[in-house]
């Protein structure tokens, strides 16, 4: 919406206020649990807007969707060149907001913006050489 055509503090559909992700890892250097490591990310989105129906202002009512937080966490181990890790996404199995019909079909969410999977499992082996 880049024409003058829309009032300035307009909500635009599906783009929240805030948004913010944060990341760490720390991996032990030295002592008996050297190599292990943990990490934490989250990401936060505030409350957004959308529109139920014709995606242009003015056209339709928009409905708020609540901010949401999601957290991912993983462990790790290396040794020898060897590593290890298991992730988890979604730790806490943070559900999707439900809307009525979307932009991208009947889906009650937009799946384009969400994730709907939930929480997910990942484990991986590493070998440096």
């Amino acid at each position: 919406y880049l024409t003058g055509d829309v009032p300035a503090g307009t909500w635009l559909p599906n783009i929240p206020k805030h948004n913010a992700t944060v990341f760490g890892r720390y991996v032990v250097q030295s002592g008996p649990l050297a190599g292990a490591g943990a990490s934490l990310g989250v990401l936060y989105n505030s409350e957004r807007r959308v529109y139920d129906g014709y995606p242009y202002p003015g056209n339709d009512p928009l409905i708020r969707l609540n901010g949401y937080m999601l957290v991912d966490a993983g462990l790790s181990y290396e040794i020898g060149g060897w590593g290890i890790q298991l992730n988890v996404n979604n730790l806490f199995d943070k559900q999707p907001p439900i809307f009525g019909t979307t932009l991208v079909g009947d889906a009650n969410t937009d799946v384009s913006l969400y994730d709907t999977i939930g929480r997910r499992y990942f484990m991986g082996v590493s070998l440096k050489f």
